[in-house]
């Protein structure tokens, strides 16, 4: 039997609402509720909210979790601790890696504590040789959770976004999450997993700020190949808290060389290695309190006055290679060709042409053109030192190294 539209409409005009139909059979009550579908939204449609960005150049992943891990003693927090001051003053991070969003910062170092990490910062701001007014920036934007606050990543994540919002941080550093997870098992995937995702909707999403996460690596076991270099798997805890990071580095240090390098890259090439060289000064009668620490990249050009070689920090022992070919104290008006100063300062060709790609914007050296073409056609020059070179060549700083 078929209805005219007409008929339908009629017959569901006539048909009885649920409640009278639960009450025709003797049921009581109000007819049971309809679930509400979740908010959704058109997602090409308009500009994208935050698109995926870096916050430090070849570093930070921005409003996104980034993890550092390295051994005991491997200058993690030292690291971190530059990288605060650099987001804060908008300086670039080792001297070489540019910030493309600078504000206030977030610490919570609960193993340090705040002793700790005055001194350290202290240290940093010392070796950087930084004015009055950027000190005077430092310490009204550098802010860290007091070593009185307990914090536990598995229930505060919220406190921590409102925390950042409240003083406008755009970075968060957490170090280490040994420390902040209230006691619970890091080994614990159903543990790790949700701390992330919190971290990332509460902190990254919600205040709008990067998260540093520092953790620690595994002890090698007692089959381990010494000569073999840590990889993720070597991270301690569940595989979530590696899993869940944008970006993952593992910080190592050999001597006063220490290497950050990208174990995990979700977001930027996976290839990304730091060679950065440690210089502390520390008090002669307490060791354990330093006075000066600077930590600069070893290998990239400055692109900072405030990193460039013979001014704000002493040379490393490539400039200083090249520098010292130049050095024309014993004969005056030297000139040296390319060939020769990589004959004479023992540095390979690529090493060379950054670092006197540095010496040349640092204004060290100067180039003179020879009134030649080189066999590739392009101009040919010699280069001598200039009279900054000779200063810096000269002072007590380039003497002591």
């Amino acid at each position: 039997m078929s209805h005219t539209v007409e008929e339908l409409v009629a017959l569901m005009d006539a048909a009885p609402s649920v409640e009278e139909w639960l009450a025709s059979r003797g049921v009581e009550g109000d007819a049971p509720e309809q679930d509400e579908p979740f908010p959704i939204v058109h997602l090409l449609v308009g500009e994208p909210k935050q698109p995926p960005a870096t916050h430090v150049k070849d570093l930070l992943i921005d409003r996104d979790i980034n993890l550092f891990a390295g051994h005991g003693g491997s200058a993690k927090t030292v690291v971190l601790l530059l990288m605060a001051i650099c987001v804060v003053l908008d300086l670039p991070v080792f001297g070489t890696l540019k910030v493309h969003r600078a504000g206030p910062v977030l610490l919570v170092v609960p193993e340090d504590g705040e002793s700790g990490a005055r001194m350290i910062l202290d240290a940093l701001i010392e070796g950087l040789g930084l004015p009055a007014d950027q000190r005077a920036t430092l310490a009204e934007q550098l802010i860290m959770i007091s070593d009185e606050t307990p914090v536990d990543l598995t229930v505060d994540a919220a406190k921590i976004g409102a925390t950042a919002r409240s003083i406008g941080a755009v970075l968060v550093i957490l170090d280490p999450l040994r420390n902040l997870i209230g006691g619970t098992n890091e080994n614990d995937n159903d543990i790790a997993g949700p701390c992330v995702d919190s971290l990332r909707r509460e902190v990254g999403r919600g205040a709008g700020a990067t998260v540093v996460l520092s953790h620690h690596l595994r002890k090698a076991g007692k089959d381990a190949d010494a000569g073999s270099a840590p990889t993720v798997h070597d991270m301690r805890g569940a595989g979530a808290w590696v899993n869940g990071a944008r970006l993952a580095f593992i910080v190592s240090k050999r001597d006063d060389r220490i290497t950050v390098k990208a174990e995990k890259s979700n977001r930027l090439r996976p290839d990304i290695r730091h060679e950065l060289d440690l210089s502390i000064n520390a008090d002669a009668e307490n060791e354990a309190r330093w006075l000066s620490c600077r930590l600069i990249d070893a290998n990239a050009g400055a692109s900072s006055d405030a990193f460039t070689p013979g001014r704000a920090r002493s040379l490393n022992p490539n400039e200083r290679a090249l520098l010292s070919c130049l050095d024309d104290r014993h004969e005056p008006g030297k000139l040296l060709s390319h060939s020769r100063l990589v004959d004479d300062s023992g540095l390979n060709k690529n090493t060379l042409k950054s670092i006197k790609k540095r010496m040349l914007d640092a204004d060290l050296m100067r180039a003179v053109p020879t009134g030649r073409p080189a066999r590739s056609g392009a101009p040919e020059y010699y280069y001598e030192i200039t009279d900054a070179g000779r200063a810096v060549f000269a002072s007590e700083d380039w003497i002591n190294g």
